[in-house]
């Protein structure tokens, strides 16, 4: 079995960067970020991979996938968390429709632990939000 990284990150990817409405709140969706990239942003992080070796008839997968969400409160002059909440609405309800993989059927999708916080600095707000994909290879 090939290991779903690339395919699913590329679809979620697409899907973020194509949204009109997340797009009217941040600069980008990236997966890869340097000091100079405008802020608010969208960055596609970590993956992690459970592959079910105890089933017999069909090769299933779960991925969970990070998204977190960058805003600095100092150069916007917007405090506090809300901007953070409206983004990651953003990105949840652009997630909510069915991604096509060409090599995988998306079985399950489960959003998990979204949560909000300073980042060291208490200038930057960071959200994250995991998504947890139940993905069976189809080819």
């Amino acid at each position: 079995m090939a290991l779903p990284f690339l395919e699913l990150q590329t679809a979620v990817y697409q899907r973020l960067s194509n949204d009109a409405s997340l797009l009217n709140l941040v600069t980008g969706v990236y997966d890869h970020v340097t000091e100079q990239t405008p802020f608010p942003y969208v960055y596609l992080g970590e993956p992690l991979l459970n592959i079910d070796q105890e089933v017999k008839i069909e090769d299933i997968a779960e991925e969970t996938i990070a998204i977190h969400v960058y805003h600095n409160q100092e150069t916007s002059g917007e405090y506090g968390n809300a901007k953070v909440y409206e983004i990651l609405d953003a990105v949840h309800e652009a997630l909510k429709y069915k991604i096509e993989l060409p090599s995988y059927e998306i079985m399950q999708v489960t959003p998990r632990e979204p949560r909000v916080f300073d980042d060291i600095d208490n200038v930057q707000k960071h959200g994250v939000i995991t998504y947890k994909y139940k993905l069976l290879i189809t080819i």
